[in-house]
């Protein structure tokens, strides 16, 4: 007896797709594909946002980037009672029985040629006055990295009466307090290099990351101080006038700008506290 299977219940019930109607699905899928949706313009609407900001971003950086290459080459130098800021480097021409004070914050460098004020009772203003300065400067606010004190001490041409080192001390402790410093304080004193009864020094102080290298040579007297222009930034370059009993923070108005850097040496500078 012959016998015939019954149909599958696994079979495809749907007609097998023609080559045909093969390449029109592709072909609708292809053209769904090349159909641009509302979230495809805000997708593409937020990326052109975000490259034209970057590209922004990068035009700022870049401008940035040339005026501190700018600033850098007009270096500040601080004459006698002269304050100034700078975000690379401050010179001090002619340190003698001077002092060349600097403050360091992780926004620059500010600095003091303090002409005078060796005396114990000079020390309390001299420090309010550079406070003064240090605070009322647009980069006030910065995080505290180490107070320098660079001056002739060995053979006691700064003038302090008594124990000069430890007048020194005193006197940079008395600015470290007035600027509400907790940190440490280094120092160099020139008369381990110039041993020279009248000898004096210029004093280069540059940034280097979270420390100042500090840079001497000995100075001439009658040298060059170059050209005497005017004070292209009155906020950062200050001096000091008025009597010892009433001494202010005015504008500097004529600055000089070209010292001899030729022949500077780095040195190691002291702890001090």
């Amino acid at each position: 007896m012959r016998y015939e299977s019954r149909p599958s219940s696994h079979l495809p019930t749907e007609n097998q797709e023609t080559t045909k109607e093969r390449a029109l699905r592709q072909k609708q899928k292809r053209r769904e594909e090349l159909t641009y949706t509302e979230s495809d313009y805000q997708r593409w609407g937020e990326n052109r946002n975000r490259v034209i900001a970057e590209r922004q971003k990068e035009k700022t950086d870049a401008e940035h980037a040339l005026k501190d290459k700018d600033n850098s080459t007009s270096k500040k130098f601080l004459m006698e009672n002269e304050m100034a800021f700078d975000s690379h480097m401050l010179g001090f021409p002619s340190i003698q029985g001077c002092h060349a004070i600097v403050y360091q914050t992780d926004r620059g460098i500010y600095g003091f040629h303090n002409y005078g004020g060796s005396g114990d009772n000079d020390f309390s203003s001299r420090a309010d006055l550079f406070n003064n300065f240090v605070s009322n400067h647009g980069s006030f606010g910065g995080e505290p990295v180490r107070l320098y004190g660079v001056s002739f001490i060995g053979n006691n041409q700064r003038g302090y009466s008594g124990n000069a080192k430890n007048k020194w001390k005193a006197e940079l402790l008395e600015f470290a307090q007035k600027l509400n410093y907790k940190g440490k304080i280094s120092g160099y004193d020139l008369h381990k290099s110039f041993s020279g009864e009248n000898d004096s020094a210029y004093v280069e102080f540059q940034i280097n990351e979270a420390k100042s290298d500090i840079y001497i040579r000995k100075w001439n007297s009658g040298e060059s101080l170059g050209n005497r222009v005017a004070n292209p930034s009155l906020n950062d370059h200050k001096k000091r006038t008025g009597p010892s009993n009433n001494m202010l923070v005015s504008d500097s108005p004529y600055v000089f700008t070209e010292i001899s850097q030729v022949g500077l040496t780095k040195i190691s500078k002291e702890k001090l506290r």
